[in-house]
């Protein structure tokens, strides 16, 4: 008996949504390095927000330009209206890269699922061949062990059979016993017999 290897039918459907899989992970990763980029860049801008805001504080100096002073405070004022500006821009780009990042973990966990379901499903096909493979192994033991007790019971038959048949030919050629075998008719005895 020769056993099949298995061989599941959906295979390639399995090693498609394995590789949909694998990218929306590298897709996750991504998303995520985007959003700590994002937040990097935030940090950036609250540094420097923090750096325009300590040189506002500088105060006038002896022999500065009272003009060029005002002129240096304003530009330090937009800088620093510009830059929270962008910080609270750059919150909501970070909040925007956050729920990209959400909605791909919902995509990767859905691609997850259809994955498992079909590696269970393989699994599963897998377990039910083994078994199929284990009855037809029996099956055919079974068969071998009833073509076995068949050829012994027909030996016995005909042995037996050639054994009556050797029996009946060995009485029908052989004398009859003496009880079984007629008794010649009695002559009457004559004198010369007597004498």
């Amino acid at each position: 008996m020769a056993r099949t290897t298995f061989k599941f039918r959906l295979q390639r459907l399995l090693d498609v949504r394995i590789m949909r899989e694998q990218l929306a992970q590298q897709e996750l990763v991504r998303l995520r390095q985007v959003v700590l980029a994002e937040e990097q860049r935030l940090r950036d801008m609250q540094q420097a927000e923090t750096d325009l805001r300590a040189e506002q504080r500088v105060p006038f100096g002896r022999g500065d330009d009272l003009h060029q002073f005002q002129m240096r405070r304003h530009f330090l004022e937009q800088a620093i209206k510009d830059n929270v500006q962008g910080q609270t821009e750059q919150h909501s780009v970070i909040g925007r890269a956050q729920q990209a990042v959400r909605d791909q973990q919902d995509v990767l966990k859905q691609r997850g699922i259809e994955v498992k379901a079909l590696e269970k499903m393989r699994e599963k096909q897998r377990e039910e061949h083994r078994l199929d493979q284990l009855r037809e192994e029996g099956l055919f033991m079974d068969d071998l062990a009833g073509q076995g007790f068949l050829r012994r019971r027909t030996i016995a038959t005909m042995v037996h059979a050639e054994e009556q048949l050797a029996r009946d030919m060995a009485a029908a050629d052989a004398p009859p016993p003496p009880s079984a075998a007629p008794r010649p008719p009695d002559r009457p005895q004559t004198s010369e017999a007597a004498s």
